[in-house]
């Protein structure tokens, strides 16, 4: 909880210059602002020992947050943007998900598992 929300660059903007740590290089090709996120696409390349691999990734950002209260604003918009993320993974080759989403996957997931417990449960007989 920072009070500051500074958190650094960890990525270029679209009409920015590359940023570059040790033998990565990070750049973005594509940014689109929609109303509660945004998406950008962003090139990875990776520099050692005259090889270079390059690896280009969607990135996408949740915006629509309650500054005060450190929430999404909207129920339904951030369950849109965790329904946009499977999506997006479905069109992708498998490989980790990361800014946040598997722990509130986590946390609904179990939240829903919690109901599956009393769903067995039958009132007629006090038996799960």
């Amino acid at each position: 909880m920072d009070k500051q929300r500074n958190i650094g660059i960890y990525f270029s903007g679209p009409n920015q210059d590359d940023l570059k740590k040790g033998s990565f290089q990070v750049s973005c090709s594509k940014e689109e602002k929609k109303s509660f996120y945004t998406e950008r696409t962003l090139r990875i390349q990776h520099k050692v020992a005259g090889k270079c691999t390059d690896l280009t990734i969607p990135h996408l950002q949740f915006t629509d947050w309650d500054e005060m209260k450190n929430i999404p604003t909207s129920t339904s918009n951030f369950l849109s943007f965790l329904s946009l993320i499977e999506n997006v993974t479905k069109q992708q080759d498998d490989g980790p998900i990361l800014e946040q989403f598997i722990y509130c996957h986590g946390c609904v997931s179990e939240y829903l598992r919690s109901f599956n417990v009393y769903a067995n449960f039958n009132e007629a007989t006090g038996k799960i």
